[in-house]
């Protein structure tokens, strides 16, 4: 696809074909197969743009090759799913069933993302980085699954007014979303360079847009309050396109890495353990004594020993890479100080001003004098004065080496 010039016109479209999905959805609210039929094409129009601005994520040489590819992933299983709902409800004129296959194309589109965020957090040379990871996005799952059982499932199924199979299934749209943006915030934490911000503030909203809507679909779907090609449709739609947009807010990595210092960044820490207190709180202060909150409170704490025990294996490996690193500093400075001492000819190294840094023991022996004298002298005045106005003029010739 050849690209746009300006790069804000994918997000002008992006709003453009949303603004004109609602207008349909509302002009078109009492009759159900215009308004079907046509959110439909747009809903599928949207994504299958979405899902062209990443195509030429492919071809990509940068490190960051992997992030986009994974999106693009996500979105092209996005594509399928719409593809499948068109086939049901505009081509077939059947209800789309629920939970179905649609929603396995759904589910793996939040896979893609996760992937696309995980390969970003993960760093290349820390070995245990993924694992900590993936225990971190447990961690925050697992409270978020008990969270929502002891507030939404539980009373649902008690009540029975839908399956456990739907509520599921309704609930890991939003908990995986969580996942995601959880992945962002660490990728904002973990991040040495300020260039990806421009980039992860778009991915980032795509994220929000896309957790309003599906908070809402959950909503809709357990008071059956849902109709296909509602206020809450068109945002899918624009959460896919702004995500697919901030592949063109990138910047050059390389040329930024140069001049950005490395900043430390240890807040990420902190959120999988609030989640643990905030679990351990609603435990204490639980009146139902619900065993099911229970047991997500034990399989979290399990969770988070594992995890410490990772972040002790992985500092013990930073630890060795450390001392390989410094022993073989040692070792070369010791061999180029053995270079410099024992070199047969006259070796010494002057700073920028013309002041003495290091001296051998031939120039020691040349100009009659101790080391001790000659370091921070100036390194003209042990010469001849005859001599002086040569070096001046050869200055040039050897600051180049020659």
């Amino acid at each position: 696809m050849r690209e746009l010039k300006n790069k804000y016109t994918y997000l002008s479209i992006s709003i453009g074909l949303t603004v004109v999905y609602l207008l349909w959805s509302v002009i078109f609210s009492q009759n159900d197969s215009v308004r079907t039929t046509g959110g439909n094409i747009l809903s599928l129009i949207s994504v299958t743009l979405a899902f062209i601005w990443l195509l030429p994520a492919v071809k990509l040489r940068s490190e960051d090759r992997g992030l986009w590819c994974w999106l693009l992933f996500g979105t092209g299983s996005i594509v399928l799913a719409e593809v499948i709902w068109f086939t049901y409800e505009t081509m077939l004129g059947q209800a789309v069933p629920y939970p179905g296959l649609p929603d396995v194309f759904y589910l793996l589109q939040l896979f893609g993302y996760l992937m696309a965020v995980g390969y970003k957090v993960v760093h290349p040379d820390r070995k245990y980085s993924f694992v900590k990871f993936l225990l971190d996005l447990l961690i925050i799952m697992v409270v978020t699954i008990s969270l929502a059982w002891y507030y939404l499932i539980e009373p649902l199924v008690f009540d029975g007014d839908m399956h456990l199979f739907e509520i599921v299934v309704s609930v890991i749209y939003p908990v995986g979303d969580l996942l995601l943006l959880f992945g962002l915030i660490m990728i904002f934490y973990l991040s040495s360079y300020v260039h990806l911000n421009k980039a992860l503030r778009l991915l980032s909203i795509g994220v929000f847009i896309q957790i309003i809507a599906d908070v809402s679909y959950l909503v809709m779907t357990i008071h059956f309050d849902y109709v296909s090609n509602n206020w809450v449709d068109p945002l899918f739609s624009l959460a896919a396109m702004v995500i697919a947009s901030s592949f063109y807010f990138r910047e050059n990595t390389n040329a930024i890495k140069q001049q950005a210092p490395i900043k430390k960044r240890a807040r990420h820490y902190i959120l999988p353990y609030v989640n643990v207190f905030l679990l351990i709180v609603l435990l204490i202060v639980d009146e139902r004594k619900d065993s099911l909150l229970l047991i997500g409170a034990v399989i979290t704490f399990i969770l988070v020993i594992i995890r410490q025990v990772f972040v002790i294996l992985e500092n013990h490996y930073l630890v060795q890479a450390y001392e390989k690193k410094a022993m073989a500093l040692a070792i070369s400075e010791q061999r180029y100080k053995s270079l410099f001492d024992y070199h047969p000819d006259a070796v010494f190294s002057i700073d920028s001003t013309g002041y003495f840094t290091d001296v051998n023991d031939v120039v020691c022996d040349w100009f009659q004098a101790p080391k001790a004298q000659l370091v921070g002298r100036y390194s003209l005045d042990v010469l001849l004065v005859s001599d002086r106005k040569q070096l001046i003029d050869d200055r040039p010739a050897f600051y180049q080496g020659e």
